[in-house]
This record gives structure tokens, C-alpha cells and sequence, in this order.
């Protein structure tokens, strides 16, 4: 059990969607009864990541045959139906998801900003940066918080639009002002720019908020021997 929960999560996590969807449909033919929901669920985020919505709503649905108390498979049946267009089927499983929050004491929203979150990581990870920041604006309309915005900014200065990803940044200072990592990610982005003052104290900015990441120090290495030739 170890080894193939393993074996898929290393799949997903590479990006490699169809093997790990290999890896969980083997289990759903093989796999303990009680283990159905969980891989149903894992076979239908890989179905989600590839595109394969019909099939990864079939899942899903499945899933929640198999367990209707799921406050994942809901949500994430959330996720497909909106996808595919279907407002008015996602809104009504969303309010079941609600339902069933409130007698359990769990946070749909938060569950469901989860799931965007782990497709922009996995859409980052296989290099589709467009279906990132999609799936990072979908977690952000759920919840404002200064990750998100720290995680939107990364992906849009990957995808060379520095200047929004530096509009990204302000927001996420505003919403979490002693946080070094806006400073350090700013400097990047003005360092794309060609802006190398602002860069130099962006890093100042960060240092003062005791920034001690890999990046902030490489860079502050790095710009201390630009100022020095200069």
C-alpha cells in the first residue's frame, strides 16, 4: 500500500498525470473496499490536471456513490462542473458541500481554495504556467491572503509579465507587511525589468525584515558585486 500510494504521488507530483492515473485505476481494481473514495478522488485530479473533465466528473460522481459523506469529492466535483461550464450543477453541489460543512464542523471554501492550489502546483511543476496562474486566481477568489498573492506573483514573473507580478506584490505587502518574501520576490522582478536600484532595496527591505532565504542571500551577494564595480 505504501509503495504504490507513493508510486502515485511521485507520478503526480512529476506531473506525470497518465501514469499516475494508471497507478490509481490499478488500485481501484485491486485496492481494499473502504479505500475506493480516496483513489477515485486521486484518479480524478489526474484527470483534471490532463483536461479530461467528463471522465474526472465521472470519478467523482463515483466517489461520492462511495462515500456521500466526502466533503473533498464535492468540492473538487465543484471544480469540474465550473470548468465545464455547469454554474448552475457546481453551485448546487457547493451548497451541499455547505450543508455538510456545517454538520461537520468543516470549511468548504478552504477546502475548495486547497484543491486550486494543488493544480496550480501541479500545472507549475509540468511547466503550464497559464493553467497555474488560472488555478491560482480561482484559489485567490476564494480567499485573499498574502501566499496566494505571493504565489500568483511567482508564476506571472515566471511567465514574464513582471510589472503585474510586481502588482501581485503590493497587494500581498499590504495584506502581510513583515513578510521578507514579497521583498525578495520584488527584487527579482525589478531585476527583470532592468531596475536594478529598486532591486538593490527591495533586498534592503527584506534583510531588515531578517530575510534569510538561498535567494535573498544569493542575490544580495550578487548585487554587493555590482554596486562595488561600479
Amino acid at each position: 500500500m505504501w509503495n504504490e500510494e507513493a508510486q502515485f504521488m511521485a507520478l503526480f507530483s512529476a506531473g506525470s498525470w497518465e501514469q499516475a492515473s494508471l497507478v490509481a485505476a490499478e488500485h481501484l481494481q485491486n485496492g481494499q473496499r473502504g479505500e475506493g473514495e480516496t483513489w477515485l478522488v486521486r484518479h480524478a485530479l489526474c484527470c483534471m490536471a490532463q483536461g479530461r473533465f467528463a471522465e474526472a466528473l465521472q470519478s467523482l460522481d463515483q466517489a461520492v456513490c462511495v462515500a456521500p459523506r466526502s466533503l473533498e469529492s464535492l468540492l473538487a466535483g465543484c471544480v469540474v462542473l465550473a470548468d465545464l461550464g455547469f454554474y448552475e450543477e457546481a453551485s448546487k453541489r457547493y451548497d451541499a458541500a455547505l450543508t455538510l460543512a456545517r454538520e461537520t464542523g468543516a470549511g468548504p471554501k478552504a477546502g475548495l481554495e486547497k484543491k486550486h492550489r494543488e493544480l496550480s502546483a501541479s500545472y507549475a511543476e509540468a511547466g503550464d504556467v497559464a493553467g497555474a496562474i488560472e488555478q491560482a486566481r480561482k484559489a485567490l477568489a476564494l480567499h485573499e491572503g498574502a501566499e496566494g498573492r505571493l504565489l500568483l506573483a511567482g508564476l506571472l514573473l515566471r511567465n514574464d509579465d513582471a510589472r503585474q507580478a510586481l502588482e501581485e506584490l503590493e497587494r500581498a505587502r499590504r495584506l502581510a507587511p513583515q513578510s521578507s518574501s514579497t521583498h525578495v520576490l520584488a527584487s527579482l522582478c525589478y531585476l527583470k525589468l532592468g531596475r536594478e536600484g529598486e532591486a538593490r532595496e527591495a533586498l534592503v527591505r527584506a534583510e531588515t525584515l531578517k530575510d534569510v532565504s538561498a535567494t535573498g542571500i544569493v542575490l544580495r551577494e550578487a548585487l554587493v558585486g555590482v554596486r562595488a564595480r561600479h
